[in-house]
């Protein structure tokens, strides 16, 4: 199992999960990812219902590693394979939307 963390700022507020799946060669896998983000877990940072409020925009930035296993012919088995994202992104709450996208 996989997972990250989505923060506002330096601090976090939600958590992400990425459960277990198979890639073949030479594929790619493209998968959804639900994350429920918690302001309760600022320590008294105003900022971010100042930004809700007032402007309606707020910046997020996500960091996922991902790890796993690769076997190749049932032969060689190599482990510990992990490759790390990083994503900026903005939310517009007025409109609904997501812009600002940067990996």
């Amino acid at each position: 199992m996989s997972n990250g963390s989505i923060f506002y700022g330096k601090e976090v507020v939600g958590d992400i999960k990425i459960g277990n799946g198979n890639v073949n060669a030479r594929k790619t896998k493209t998968f959804n990812v639900t994350v429920d983000v918690r302001s309760y877990r600022l320590s008294s940072n105003k900022s971010l219902s100042d930004a809700m409020n007032y402007y309606g925009i707020v910046d997020f930035s996500s960091f996922v590693v991902l790890k796993g296993r690769i076997h190749l012919f049932d032969i060689l088995k190599i482990r510990k394979i992990t490759t790390k994202l990083y994503c900026r992104m903005s939310l517009d709450l007025r409109t609904q939307t997501i812009f600002g996208l940067a990996v």
